[in-house]
Formats: structure tokens, sequence, C-alpha cells
């Protein structure tokens, strides 16, 4: 299989800074150990889940307002979610489900386009 080139952008995409703007430089820091110690895992020591890592814990804090997730529409408009406002609607999807009687475990299979509700079901805690 070749091997993939890597992707340089600028260190300023839209007018905003970019997470990683050197991503060679992160890529020679990177360790799995590093990356354990930056995720949260479940209150309580409970295990992972990752809607907890990579909505939940962001939504119960300063991130609140800030954008989680940017979907575009095919007619081009852009459709942007808080932290908080994916984390309610993922709370309410959950609670849909249970509504249903569906239990922790059981498989729920969703055919979705990359819509805010695919995010929100894949989400759902």
């Amino acid at each position: 299989m070749p091997r993939l080139e890597t992707i340089h952008k600028a260190g300023h995409f839209s007018g905003r800074i970019l997470n990683m703007a050197d991503y060679e430089a992160e890529r020679a820091r990177f360790t799995w150990e590093g990356a354990r110690q930056a995720l949260d895992g479940l209150p309580g020591g409970l295990g992972l889940n990752i809607a907890h890592e990579a909505v939940d814990r962001h939504a119960s804090g300063s991130r609140r307002i800030q954008v989680a997730l940017r979907c575009l529409g095919r007619d081009g408009k852009r459709h942007d979610v808080t932290y908080g406002e994916l984390a309610e609607r993922s709370s309410r999807f959950a609670n849909a489900l249970d509504a249903l009687g569906i239990e922790t475990g059981e498989r729920v299979f969703l055919l979705l386009p990359r819509t805010v509700e695919l995010y929100v079901a894949a989400l759902e805690r």
C-alpha cells in the first residue's frame, strides 16, 4: 500500500488558529500514554466512553457554547451545533430509546446521511 502524503496547511484557516499548526512536531511528540492522560474517563473511574470524551466533558464546562459540530447542507447552508446542544440532543435520543424499551447492549441500526442527527445518535449516552 503506498504511503499517503501529509497534508500541510497554513497556521490559520478561515481566520481561526488551527488546533494543530505543526503536524510533524505533534507526531514526533505523540505517545499513547500522553493520549491516555488527555482523556478524562467516566466520573468515579467507571471506564471510558466516547460520548463523554467527545461531548459531555466539554458541555459541562467552559466550552458549552463553542461549536462542536458544523454540518454543511446540500443547499450550502451551514448548521452549527454547540457542545451543550449536542449533549442535550444526545440525551433526548437516549431517553427516546429508553422509552422504546431498548436496553444497554442492544443493537440499534441507523441509516442516515452525515447530518446532525447522525452524530446525535452515534454519541448518545
